[in-house]
């Protein structure tokens, strides 16, 4: 059975099931005693031929646990996001390096572009004399980045005509010719409706962020954690993991998605968080959330931050991925941040599952990667 629509119909669903339960009851005109197939979905979930039970084949033929839980699923995907996403876009050139566009995240307030700027090497850099001097360090590259944003060397304008100005938000990275990655305040926020936003570089080059699609997301149950987190550690570093992290290495690429999820998840160490997009591309991939309250805090030392809540990614086909933090921002209590993953998404991954552990609680989230 094909998976749900982008915007499913509850009352349709409905209908599927009561039609269902007529064939296997015999009750349809076209069937004679009972259609043997639809008898079979049923059975394959209750033995009784009833109206719940032909709900919960249709739930489970949908990839939901339950019908309650595809009603939730109905509502989530026709509920409008509180935050979205724009992605796809290739690299720019700028004055100060290649700047690719990972991915923008609308909100009501405010609009964050998460970019990756490589700085031109020596040799490489167009219509520019090379420097006598060693590579700028980081805040360099961001005070020409952005002073270009300003002088008009990178402009953004959008399917209406509209331009927008990028402000310098936070930055992170080392110095040198090494990829630093630089969060962008998009102002004015883009509105709703927006077919595409395009960043206009030099020499020509554009990048042009396309909305998110809504992907499938299977939320499970809370469930007790039952091992320990050294076991969990253990469990983590198994030889299937490594071997399928080394594959996945090896790959001179990875697949580009960006994907809104718009979920929240049960509270799991007194935190609620906001899964809002994945977004990936050839070197890597990141998940968007809003945690209420911080998804890090200090340690009893005061020195270091961390998180309660340990995170899990494994795909389909048996690849680990490990995640680092990538920047944050706090106000009114919440905390919108990002984690980037590595090694590169598989491309031959059609499932993504992700483990939200708590001391004593945990819950998994299965997105869907197929197009």
């Amino acid at each position: 059975m094909p998976g749900l629509p982008d915007r499913p119909d509850l009352d349709q669903l409905r209908r599927q099931a009561r039609e269902l339960l007529r064939a296997a009851a015999g009750r349809d005109p076209s069937a004679v005693g009972g259609d043997p197939a639809a008898v079979a979905r049923i059975r394959a979930v209750s033995e009784r031929i009833t109206l719940s039970a032909a709900q919960l084949a249709l739930a489970r033929e949908y990839g939901c646990r339950t019908w309650a839980a595809l009603r939730a699923e109905v509502a989530r995907r026709r509920s409008p996001l509180d935050r979205w996403s724009f992605g796809g876009a290739a690299a720019i050139e700028t004055p100060s390096g290649l700047l690719l566009p990972e991915g923008l995240i609308v909100g009501a307030k405010d609009a964050v572009l998460s970019t990756t700027l490589t700085p031109w090497q020596n040799d490489a850099e167009p219509d520019r004399a090379a420097p006598a001097e060693s590579h700028a360090s980081i805040d360099e590259e961001i005070r020409v980045l952005a002073a270009s944003t300003q002088i008009g060397d990178v402009t953004v304008v959008d399917d209406r005509g509209a331009t927008y100005a990028l402000r310098v938000r936070a930055a992170a990275g080392a110095r040198g010719p090494f990829p630093t990655s630089i969060r962008f305040r998009v102002d004015p926020t883009p509105a709703r409706g927006i077919e595409w936003l395009e960043l206009r570089g030099q020499n020509g080059t554009t990048a042009r962020l396309l909305p998110s699609p809504r992907a499938a997301v299977r939320i499970g149950p809370l469930t007790p954690v039952t091992a320990t987190p050294l076991t969990r550690q253990r469990a983590g570093d198994d030889s299937r993991g490594r071997d399928a992290m080394a594959d996945a290495v090896d790959r001179s690429d990875g697949p580009r998605h960006h994907l809104d999820l718009g979920i929240t998840l049960p509270p799991i160490e007194g935190i609620t968080l906001q899964v809002d997009s994945l977004i990936s591309a050839p070197s890597g991939w990141s998940l968007f959330l809003l945690a209420s309250p911080r998804w890090r805090r200090y340690r009893d030392d005061r020195r270091q931050k961390r998180s309660p809540v340990e995170l899990s990614a494994e795909d389909d086909r048996g690849c680990l991925y490990q995640y680092k933090f990538g920047g944050s921002a706090g106000r009114d209590g919440r905390e919108e941040l990002s984690l980037r993953f590595s090694p590169r998404l598989d491309p031959l991954a059609r499932r993504l599952r992700l483990t939200w552990t708590g001391s004593a609680e945990q819950i998994t989230i299965d997105v869907d990667l197929a197009d």
